[in-house]
């Protein structure tokens, strides 16, 4: 997997004003931990932050260069902000090259569904799955073909086909994709005029009595 490069610099503990006033220049500040070293503080550019995420497109090995040695990293957890809707605070964490990490991938669905030809919609329920393996191994996309879908057939974890190499720690029977059929599409649709009527049984009675 290709790295990502992300300039840091160390920070010490000066308090909330210090960092109010550096996100203000556009920096947010991180930690870094894991691989039996102490944690270290650190400052990064939002701007280059954001460019890096977008580059990414998912799991990700970035490299933290700057006051130190580079080091190879995953994301763990990223803070935003419930008003500006902006990060504020990531945590990364060390990955070595010889030992398994657990991260999330997204789910790519390929192909189009035989099924859409009489109408089906295809609709993906997981984006994203939780995977175990080796840094080097993560792909940027877990990618499921779904050509062979007809409409009300499904497709769950467990018929992913995936590496040998890559363990999914999602359970089995989690829903990936369904081919939906056109009515229900259409039904499972939310407006103002379907959101309060009841259950689809019931409407069909209604629509039966008034013709």
């Amino acid at each position: 997997m290709e790295k990502t490069t992300i300039t840091v610099k160390k920070r010490g503990d000066r308090g909330k004003g210090y960092l109010s006033a550096k996100r203000r220049e556009g920096f947010i500040p991180a930690v870094l931990y894991g691989g039996k070293k102490e944690p270290e503080h650190l400052l990064l550019s939002l701007r280059e932050l954001e460019v890096a995420l977008h580059r990414a497109k998912g799991a990700h090995i970035f490299e933290l260069t700057g006051d130190s040695e580079p080091e190879s990293v995953v994301i763990k957890e990223k803070q935003v902000s419930p008003v500006k809707n902006k990060l504020i605070h990531i945590d990364f964490m060390r990955v070595s090259k010889d030992v398994k990490i657990e991260v999330e991938v997204e789910v790519e669905l390929i192909g189009t569904p035989e099924g859409t030809k009489d109408g089906g919609v295809l609709e993906q329920q997981t984006h994203q799955i939780r995977i175990k393996t080796l840094p080097a191994d993560i792909p940027e996309a877990i990618k499921v073909n779904v050509e062979a879908l007809k409409i009300g057939d499904r497709l769950y974890v467990r018929d992913i086909p995936i590496d040998s190499q890559i363990e999914i720690l999602e359970p089995e029977d989690k829903l990936i994709a369904s081919l939906l059929p056109p009515r229900v599409a259409q039904e499972g649709a939310p407006t103002e005029s379907t959101e309060a009527e009841p259950e689809v049984v019931s409407r069909g009675k209604k629509e039966k009595e008034s013709t």
